[in-house]
């Protein structure tokens, strides 16, 4: 179970620093 939520974490940060990949040259567009 240890693994699996390991995992889940592991998945979740790459969808996060995907997403702030994503939308940080987007947000500094808009605020400069």
């Amino acid at each position: 179970m240890r693994l699996r939520i390991g995992s889940t974490i592991a998945v979740f940060a790459a969808v996060i620093g995907l997403a702030g990949s994503v939308a940080g040259p987007i947000y500094a567009a808009f605020a400069a």
